[in-house]
């Protein structure tokens, strides 16, 4: 990293993140310095920024010219849960969506009355179970922001309050869409992180019988791929399969048998199986025909 970008970083903590309520000049003159800097990088060949680190100086400068409804997921897609909902029924969704963070609303989407944190949920599993808390005992409030609001006001709102999700509401007060400090930080590194996924393999041939798989590949793929013979339409990916037979978050390195064959959990991120070993057995399976 370029002493000029880490310059830069140092101003933009201080513009969107460490600050407190400034002045209109004071966040003016740290604009003013981000640009001189920025404006030197350009010009001194030497020390030029790297290419990825100017993709996301430049994003960083349109936060202020961004609002939330840019980048917010819209009502239609939200995923939420309610109130009745069993414990069962969130951790298949969770599964499903990926998510580590749910919505529980009482009547409709309108309604949100917390978010709940997958990690509440696994810590809290048996209680739930047995009925000594309920999902709205556990649901944490979020932030309530309005969809023109600008992404760096959201930045230091979040900072504020140490709140990293946000519902959206529209002007007549119903849920326009929801945002989290993910999203925000996607508009300025989205491109650079997209360039790894991309890159990024699916299945992976360690040695012979034995791959890294993406925990978000499909059952049908793995079996396509690898001839796993895993049964198909009770478990959509490899991920929810793990989580199904685990019960609940695995822990990196947990085994899990189906058959001959073992699962090994390689990589956890947050509430997230990220990747996981397929052990073929020794002898090849038979194949049909």
């Amino acid at each position: 990293m370029s002493t000029l970008f880490k310059r830069l970083i140092a101003l933009i903590r201080n513009k969107f993140i460490d600050s407190g309520p400034e002045s209109e000049s004071s966040q003016q003159n740290i604009e003013e310095e981000m640009l001189e800097t920025l404006e030197r990088a350009s010009t001194e060949g030497s020390i030029d920024l790297e290419e990825d680190e100017r993709e996301m100086i430049s994003s960083i400068f349109e936060l202020g010219d961004t609002r939330v409804q840019e980048i917010m997921v819209p009502r239609i897609d939200i995923k939420f849960v309610k109130e009745d909902y069993s414990y069962d029924d969130i951790r298949k969704m969770v599964v499903e969506t990926g998510h580590s963070r749910l919505p529980l609303v009482e009547d409709d989407i309108d309604d949100i009355i917390g978010i709940i944190f997958v990690k509440d949920l696994y810590l809290n599993r048996e209680k739930l179970v047995d009925g000594e808390v309920t999902l709205k005992n556990l649901a944490r409030k979020p932030l309530v922001v309005p969809e023109g609001k600008k992404l760096d006001e959201l930045l230091r709102d979040m900072k504020r309050f140490k709140n990293h999700f946000a519902v959206v509401i529209d002007e007549y007060g119903g849920t326009a869409g929801m945002v989290t400090l993910e999203d925000v930080l996607e508009e300025i590194v989205g491109e650079i992180e997209d360039e790894y996924d991309n890159e990024a393999k699916a299945i992976e041939e360690l040695k012979p019988g034995q791959y890294i798989v993406d925990a978000n590949l499909s059952i049908e793929e793995l079996n396509d791929e690898i001839d796993a013979g895993l049964p198909e339409g009770e478990f959509e990916t490899v991920g929810g399969f793990i989580y199904d037979k685990v019960g609940s978050l695995p822990s990196e390195g947990q085994m899990v048998k189906k058959g001959n064959l073992k699962f090994v959990v390689e990589k956890i991120s947050g509430q997230r199986i990220i990747s996981v070993r397929v052990i073929l057995p020794r002898e090849p399976q038979n194949k049909d025909g």
